[in-house]
């Protein structure tokens, strides 16, 4: 979430986006709407890794929250438990509030709009054990243009509580592949319609988040082209709050070090009697799963925009926190080391991430000396339980929006 939130005016430009709009993130490379003006508000950015990226470049993330029905598409076509291709020949899609909620997310370009649907979006850890079916939906449509060699590649990945995600679920109920779906050529106005079951059972889904991304390449008057839509179910219960003590000193030389369950523990104590003014949900139970998908809850998390830890905060929308401390070298770290595996970032002096393109390392919104007081200072953004208190005052105040991960998490309300 350390980044912010746009991509080069030139790049943008022959996107062909008919806005700019700059927002809080953290680690995931996406552009997500802010009220104001666009390139005014840098200070107040953050953004974070690859994954959107391409929706950035390509389009606009649109996320609304919806039910299942979809236009066209009726409920005995979307109870078959093998995954069912149809095409509906409309330029827009539809849809209606139908029985259990679901969340949608929607992501639009200039040639194309996809819509991914998942119902249920919450399961209970007794629901996993026993064993619970969720249907996907996945739609695409164009515009005005012909749209040729369209191929969905479809990735689910589990992010357990205080441990690292892995990917799952490549066949649906029935045992067909799910990871790729070749839909060809689609003339303007036309769209196409995938629908799957998977099911869902065993401890290791317990207190997880089951994310679903499908991204769509295509072809456009011989331009490649994609554009990508998430949806999330959340199983489990918030965590107690915890008696928990910040587990380091930040002197990682005397042995304390932190972990993914320590950070969980410390956010159940600070945040669990709280509630995340958007969502309604517990705000520990927020907190956790964001975390786990901008860091995995690993200290030295780093990204292409310079941003740094836990919850992935950019130089300049750190030092507008509460937690910002200039003039302070708490710990240093960098993209390529972060990607090599190094896990103890806090309290080890030293120089900090850098910008690599598309992000310009020169621009302040990027960069730790200029925001924090000269050469390696840091204004003490590494200490990841400062990340956490700083994230409960944003999400106090109704930031949480700002995190991708969150309007995946929770779509339709951001």
């Amino acid at each position: 979430m350390a980044k912010l939130s746009f991509s080069p005016v030139s790049t943008l430009a022959q996107a062909g986006l008919s806005k700019l709009a700059v927002g809080f993130k953290k680690t995931t490379d996406s552009l997500s709407d802010s009220a104001g003006s666009a390139m005014g508000s840098a200070t107040n950015s953050l953004i974070g890794g690859l994954s959107a990226l391409l929706l950035v470049l390509g389009g606009i993330s649109l996320p609304i929250g919806i039910a299942l029905a979809i236009f066209g598409v009726s409920v005995g076509f979307i109870s078959l438990s093998s995954f069912m291709i149809s095409d509906i020949l409309t330029p827009t899609i539809f849809f209606s509030k139908e029985g259990d909620e679901a969340g949608e997310s929607i992501s639009e370009t200039k040639l194309a709009v996809i819509s991914k649907t998942v119902t249920p979006t919450k399961l209970t850890n007794d629901d996993v054990s026993a064993g619970k079916e969720a249907t996907y939906t996945i739609t695409i449509s164009t515009k005005s243009q012909t749209l040729e060699n369209i191929v969905i590649d479809n990735r689910t990945t589990v992010s357990p509580r205080g441990a690292s995600a892995f990917p799952d679920f490549k066949t649906d109920s029935a045992g067909n592949d799910i990871t790729s779906f070749s839909i060809g050529t689609l003339n303007p106005s036309e769209s196409r319609t995938i629908t799957y079951k998977i099911f869902i059972q065993g401890d290791k889904y317990k207190n997880a988040t089951i994310s679903d991304t499908a991204t769509a390449s295509f072809r456009a008057a011989d331009v490649v082209n994609s554009v990508s839509s998430s949806a999330a179910i959340l199983v489990g219960e918030p965590p107690p709050p915890g008696d928990c003590t910040p587990a380091s000193d930040g002197n990682p030389a005397n042995g304390i070090e932190t972990t993914s369950e320590e950070l969980e523990c410390y956010i159940a104590q600070v945040a669990a009697g709280k509630i995340e003014p958007k969502s309604r949900d517990n705000m520990a139970n927020v907190m956790i799963r964001v975390m786990r998908m901008e860091s995995g809850g690993r200290q030295c998390a780093a990204g292409t925009a310079g941003e740094i830890g836990v919850f992935q905060y950019i130089a300049s929308t750190w030092r507008a926190g509460i937690k910002s401390s200039p003039d302070t070298d708490s710990g240093s770290g960098s993209i390529s080391e972060y990607r090599s595996g190094r896990s103890t970032c806090w309290g080890i002096p030293g120089p900090d991430p850098v910008a690599i393109p598309p992000y310009d390392p020169s621009s302040i919104d990027f960069n730790w000396p200029t925001n924090c007081g000269g050469a390696n200072k840091d204004c003490g953004a590494w200490d990841p339980y400062a990340q956490i208190d700083n994230t409960v005052w944003k999400m106090e105040q109704g930031g949480a929006c700002i995190w991708e991960a969150y309007k995946k998490l929770y779509p339709g309300i951001c």
